[in-house]
């Protein structure tokens, strides 16, 4: 596996982490009743930060993979 693989799958897992804490953290507060918001409101919430962070993850990793293509190029 290169390292420019290694790196993206653990920026991936890093990403992924992100998402499941962020969401986990509203779903806390929800049910703590501190988010005064409906069921299928929480739904299109953990959806939208699910999907903010894939494209995050998309959008932002092309800067990631070429400055370690670029550090790999020059070892």
């Amino acid at each position: 596996m290169s390292v420019s693989r290694d790196i993206g799958n653990s920026v991936k897992v890093l990403v992924d982490f992100i998402s499941d804490k962020t969401k986990e953290n509203i779903v806390s507060e929800y049910r703590k009743g501190k988010i005064d918001i409906t069921e299928r409101d929480l739904r299109v919430v953990l959806s939208l930060v699910e999907s903010s962070c894939i494209q995050g993850f998309s959008l932002g990793y092309k800067e990631i993979d070429e400055t370690v293509r670029e550090i790999e190029n020059n070892t």
